[in-house]
């Protein structure tokens, strides 16, 4: 299938899913990553869920990481360039609805997007070689193309199944992980 019509699938898919089902799988997928990733002294860029569009709720991975012994960024979309800059998240305080309705900080101590160690990917859909379908605006293929070559990609899936893409384009970045509520693959 297309980008567009596994966006569209995948999008449908997860509007029908329940709070409940939302809140379980989140916290099913989170065990899996906290079985597989080591945050000790890492600095980790974690998304925001996006509720109305039932994205994985990532608040408990915040929490573990800091526990373990590693920082969290949270990212500022600029729409424009379609790029993603990243403060230290200190608090809830610090978060505000942009015009888009997605969850940023307002404040916070700036970290280069080549400080990340480890960045979690939003995703609709993911293929058998890290190939994903997100929202279509590219925003994590250009943070992908700016990260160290030691840092580590994982997308976060509420689904288990993997797709096939019909469209990879080459500016299309993979990611290296994928976390799902019963698996989690490195590519």
């Amino acid at each position: 299938m297309t980008k567009k019509d596994l966006r569209s699938l995948f999008r449908e898919k997860r509007l029908a899913l329940s709070p409940f089902f939302v809140e379980s799988t989140s916290h099913l997928i989170i065990d899996l990553i906290v079985k597989n990733v080591n945050f000790e002294n890492k600095v980790c860029s974690v998304f925001l869920p996006i509720q109305r569009l039932n994205e994985p709720i990532t608040y408990p991975l915040i929490n573990l990481i800091k526990n373990q012994g590693g920082k969290v960024a949270v990212s500022i979309s600029d729409f424009n360039s379609r790029r993603m800059s990243h403060v230290i998240f200190e608090s809830e305080q610090q978060l505000v609805l942009n015009s888009y309705d997605i969850l940023e900080p307002t404040y916070g101590t700036p970290i280069s997007n080549n400080e990340l160690d480890i960045v979690f990917v939003p995703l609709l859909a993911c293929d058998s070689s890290g190939f994903r379908v997100g929202y279509g605006k590219g925003f994590y293929d250009q943070l992908i193309s700016e990260l160290k070559p030691t840092a580590h990609t994982i997308g976060i899936s509420m689904f288990d199944e993997l797709v096939s893409i019909d469209d990879v384009e080459k500016h299309d970045k993979a990611i290296q992980s994928l976390a799902t509520p019963k698996r989690f693959l490195n590519f």
